[in-house]
């Protein structure tokens, strides 16, 4: 996670690289590892975005709480964190 580079706002963080290898996805490995990123994002940014063009991880991110962004290139999921500074 770091500071999204294409938007101009220090409020907005953004997920790289995130992968559960597919032999042990279903075990509650990745909501773990996002728990931990949207708490430690909730620190300090007030929204937190990614992209992905898999419909498995679309899918997933949809479960745990991210809306679709439709009108970007550069993000195509994006939540809005609770507590946010």
């Amino acid at each position: 996670m770091n500071q999204d580079p294409y938007v101009n706002s220090k409020e907005v963080g953004r997920v790289r690289r995130l992968y559960v290898s597919q032999r042990v996805r279903r075990f509650g490995i990745g909501r773990m590892l996002m728990d931990s990123v949207i708490a430690e994002a909730s620190k300090n940014y007030k929204m937190l975005v990614l992209k992905t063009d898999n419909p498995v991880a679309d899918t997933f991110y949809r479960s745990i709480g991210f809306s679709v962004n439709f009108n970007s290139e550069n993000e195509s999921h994006f939540l809005l964190l609770p507590n946010a500074h």
